[in-house]
């Protein structure tokens, strides 16, 4: 709603109206005040009413004589208008731009390219201009200048649609961009009823149709070459002489006929090519003839006669239907005969030294690709069977034998071998007398080494043998012994290796026993000796004497198993173990001691929660480090007691507060001014008229609600203009609506930028 103003608003001779906005209505609809004045939204006019009628300020001012005025203007408004105010210069203004500018001599646009003369819907019935004269497109890229009865086109390219004249000389290029395909003499881009003549090079992007069965294309000067076209007999070229001259492959079709060549009309040569499977044929055309090949010169190369015969000149290859050998040779000496595949692949050479050269896996006999190499072959030649020959194949005999000396045999069957040095025997069991590495003596057989790798026994002397090795024993398997004495020297050891090579995990040494041997006779058991009866890797360090003490003991077998500690106990708490402390006389690990009489300790360190079911009695009391002066009568104050003190408050004195789950210490005087700061609060609120301030919600940024709960409609509301705007803070007047006790309605006559302006809210009462 507007806002109602109760008394004259009196500007004392100075003060002006600004940026005001008459009242928008109709004459018939405003109330007839005498002096009131309307813009009248029917008739666009502004009118006033002088005490019976409303009167249009528009029509009642005339202008007559001469008047003028260096800064007239005359229009509807700022916006529509006649601009005189420049020296011998109109302007046409519309719709806030200034549109057309008559300069001088001149009628133009006031800016380029900014009006049009006519529309597609309103136009211009005639346009008259004066012989000479010019009609310029685009600052003279392109202009059409009349002169005696001759339009002249100068510049840029000239294009049209249609252009009737009975001769026409263009000094550019004649376009059209019609993209027509014609399909006859009436229908393409360009057209012409006569011929066409073309005095330099023609290119056409796409195919060209003569239309006539008589069509001819002459080539040359004087038409000396020609291709002309029957409807019966087809496409004619005549030419003296022809020549096809093609970089690549040169195509000849004929879908469903031969491929004749002719001499004076007359078929001579035919070539039958039917374009599917079988065979394509060659042929003279006239019976009884021979089908001769000659070079450049005339010489006679090929000749294939009508009998069927193929003659070579000089005979050198003569293949006919006779009883003669047919012989194939080179015409030159010391030149290779070179058989190669369509891809210019070498598939077999003969030399001119009679050599037959086939390329590695080129070779196949009977489909079967030979893929021995010629050195694996060579090895055959003079191979013998049954018969041993150096760096050539073993060939058996009939019964497999092989006969000969070999270093090294694998075989069944061998009649005679030299040294064996490697190999494998087959045998279950092999027997070797002295000197069988190939010593010449048995004391050098001994010293030999004699290794043997077989799946069966193998057997050393017999049992009135003794076998002495000098040096180490390495057995991979189990060993078993029988009957046998184990005798173990070197300071009476014998060790035992585990499953990784460092040293020896156990031991078993004997000492030197000075009175009879000893025995020591191991209990039919699986486990322990009783002696030792820990973990295996456990180590008993008491003493005889120590052990001793146990002697007499009525103490159980679960009772001393309390002992069975390990060696990480000594200080720490095991479940169901004994207590041992450790060097300096600590325990760790304990849970729920309990005891029943006092607990003396000369200090008592609790890492963890203390939980005290009783009283708590303390001389003196300490936290973090601080020893805590309080006294027991200022902590009972902390006791909500219903007796109240009667002592004054004083600037200076203090105050218990709980600052954020810490208790501090504050004084009573800024206790004072917090609760004067907020006592404020709940009388004057502050909003900024902004959408995204809590509190403030707008829609359009004309409309504002602002929730202020101050509980009362009892509120002042003042609204200036902020920093963000014009930086004045001025109090300017808008339409207020107290709508309820916490919340008002704020209306602007228009939008405004939300975050411009701020609303201060107080209470009264």
């Amino acid at each position: 709603m507007a806002i109602p103003i109760l008394n004259h608003l009196d500007g004392n001779s100075c003060a002006e109206l600004r940026n005001f906005i008459l009242h928008k209505t109709t004459s018939g609809s405003a109330s007839n005040v005498e002096g009131k004045i309307i813009y009248d939204t029917g008739s666009d006019t502004i009118k006033y009413y002088d005490g019976s009628s409303w009167i249009n300020l528009s029509g009642s001012t005339s202008i007559s004589g001469n008047n003028y005025a260096s800064d007239l203007k005359i229009g509807r408004d700022a916006d529509n208008l006649i601009d005189f105010t420049t020296d011998n210069e109109i302007t046409f203004r519309v719709g806030g731009n200034d549109e057309l500018r008559l300069d001088g001599g001149d009628l133009s646009p006031e800016t380029s390219d900014g009006l049009a003369l006519g529309t597609a819907s309103l136009m211009w019935s005639d346009l008259f201009l004066a012989s000479g004269a010019v009609i310029n497109f685009n600052n003279s890229d392109v202009t059409l200048t009349h002169s005696s009865n001759t339009v002249t086109v100068a510049g840029g390219t000239w294009a049209t649609a249609a252009l009737t004249a009975s001769t026409g000389t263009f000094s550019g290029v004649l376009k059209t961009d019609d993209t027509t395909d014609a399909t006859s003499t009436t229908d393409g881009s360009l057209q012409t009823d006569g011929g066409l003549s073309v005095a330099k090079d023609a290119i056409i992007g796409n195919d060209v149709y003569l239309l006539t069965d008589s069509s001819v294309l002459g080539l040359g000067a004087g038409k000396d070459a020609t291709l002309t076209h029957d409807g019966t007999t087809g496409l004619t070229i005549a030419a003296t002489p022809i020549s096809i001259d093609s970089t690549g492959e040169l195509h000849l079709n004929s879908t469903t006929g031969d491929i004749k060549l002719q001499d004076g009309g007359a078929d001579q040569i035919a070539f039958d090519l039917d374009g599917t499977a079988g065979e394509v044929i060659m042929k003279p055309a006239v019976d009884s003839d021979d089908l001769v090949f000659q070079q450049y010169d005339g010489t006679e190369v090929i000749r294939v006669e009508d009998d069927g015969s193929l003659g070579l000149v000089g005979n050198k290859l003569n293949i006919a239907n006779s009883s003669s050998d047919v012989v194939i040779k080179p015409l030159t000496d010391a030149k290779d005969i070179i058989f190669q595949q369509y891809d210019g692949t070498t598939v077999l050479t003969i030399e001119d030294n009679a050599t037959a050269n086939i390329p590695a896996g080129k070779l196949a006999l009977g489909g079967t690709a030979v893929t021995s190499t010629a050195a694996e072959l060579n090895l055959l030649d003079t191979a013998a069977a049954n018969t041993v020959v150096n760096s050539k194949a073993v060939i058996y005999g009939s019964s497999g034998e092989l006969a000969g000396t070999l270093s090294t045999a694998s075989q069944t069957n061998v009649t005679g071998v030299g040294t064996i040095s490697t190999g494998t025997w087959a045998a279950t069991d092999v027997g070797i007398a002295h000197g069988g590495t190939g010593q010449s003596s048995a004391a050098a057989a001994a010293n030999a080494l004699l290794n043997v790798s077989q799946g069966g026994a193998l057997s050393i002397g017999d049992g009135s043998d003794t076998i002495t090795i000098p040096g180490s024993l390495v057995v991979t398997g189990d060993t078993t012994y029988h009957n046998e004495t184990i005798r173990v020297v070197d300071n009476n050891t014998l060790q035992f290796e585990g499953a990784t090579a460092d040293s020896y995990e156990l031991n078993l040494t004997t000492a030197d026993i000075a009175s009879s041997d000893k025995t020591v006779t191991l209990a039919d058991l699986t486990g322990h000796v009783a002696l030792f009866a820990v973990a295996p890797t456990a180590t008993i360090s008491s003493t005889p004497a120590e052990l001793n003490i146990l002697d007499g003991a009525t103490v159980v077998v679960g009772e001393i198993n309390y002992l069975d500690l390990g060696s990480t106990a000594v200080g720490t708490a095991i479940a169901s173990k004994a207590v041992v402390l450790d060097a300096n006389k600590d325990y760790t690990g304990l849970r729920n001691f309990t005891i029943t009489g006092e607990l003396d300790a000369a200090t008592l360190d609790i890492s963890g929660d203390a939980d005290i079911d009783g009283t708590l009695e303390t001389d003196a009391l300490s936290i973090d480090g601080t020893t805590i002066t309080t006294t027991a009568a200022e902590i009972n104050l902390i006791d909500g007691g219903t007796a109240r003190g009667t002592t004054a408050l004083a600037d200076g004195d203090g105050l218990l507060v709980n600052d954020g789950g810490t208790m501090r210490m504050t004084n009573v005087t800024t206790v004072a001014s917090y609760m004067a700061e907020e006592g404020a609060s709940l009388r004057e609120k502050v909003f900024v008229l902004n959408d995204s301030v809590t509190g403030v919600a707008s829609s359009d940024n004309i409309t504002y609600v602002v929730t202020h709960s101050l509980n009362s409609r009892n509120v002042m509301v003042e609204v200036i203009r902020n920093g963000s705007n014009s930086g004045d803070y001025a109090t300017v007047w808008t339409d207020v609506t107290r709508t309820g006790d916490d919340a008002i309605t704020i209306v602007f006559c228009s939008a405004v930028t939300a975050g411009d302006y701020t609303c201060m809210i107080r209470k009264i009462g």
